[in-house]
């Protein structure tokens, strides 16, 4: 199968954009994300501010046809995730494909951050080599189940990752989350 290239959409709207991250494929997931959406554009509207929401359930171009693949899939969510300001991510479940879009957003905001310091993307190239991914799919805690060190909450990893950025927060419920994504735009 043939990769898509990755291609660099320029933002030439002042305008945010607001990446919608969360579980998608039960009825309920799907409820959750329209809600959220909902929530957002009524409390920018409620504060007079103005936010572009990409929403993953609403990307017409994907749809799940036999027309549709996971270089596809992937693609049209990460051309989003990379012009999005604000991230706004479910982490109930730890969903496999929220908690991949949020290794994408440190790595984006690790990049930045090192131009921001001054290095050029050469010194950051030579510093931090491109990566190979081998994955597997077993999980550590089945050895150590019963062990009050086995972690039984969010991963602490992605804890640690969100915590990384410089605007990385977790709230506890998602309109607490929209009341900062509205007070920081």
């Amino acid at each position: 199968m043939e990769k898509t290239k990755v291609t660099l959409e320029l933002n030439e709207n002042e305008q945010k954009l607001l990446y919608l991250a969360g579980k998608l494929f039960k009825d309920a997931d799907i409820n959750q994300r329209l809600y959220e959406e909902k929530l957002i554009n009524e409390k920018c509207n409620q504060a007079g501010k103005e936010i572009n929401i990409y929403n993953p359930i609403n990307n017409d171009e994907i749809t799940f046809d036999s027309n549709t693949n996971a270089n596809k899939i992937f693609m049209g969510d990460l051309n989003s995730l990379a012009k999005s300001n604000v991230v706004l991510a479910e982490l109930d479940d730890e969903d496999s494909g929220t908690m991949y879009e949020l290794g994408i957003v440190t790595g984006i905001n690790l990049i930045y951050d090192l131009l921001k310091e001054g290095y050029t993307m050469d010194q950051i190239m030579k510093a931090i080599p491109k990566k190979d991914i081998y994955a597997h799919m077993s999980d550590i805690r089945q050895d150590r189940l019963g062990s009050k060190d086995a972690p039984w909450g969010i991963n602490q990893f992605v804890v640690g990752g969100i915590e990384f950025n410089e605007h990385g927060k977790i709230l506890k419920h998602v309109e607490e989350a929209i009341d900062e994504i509205v007070k920081n735009i």
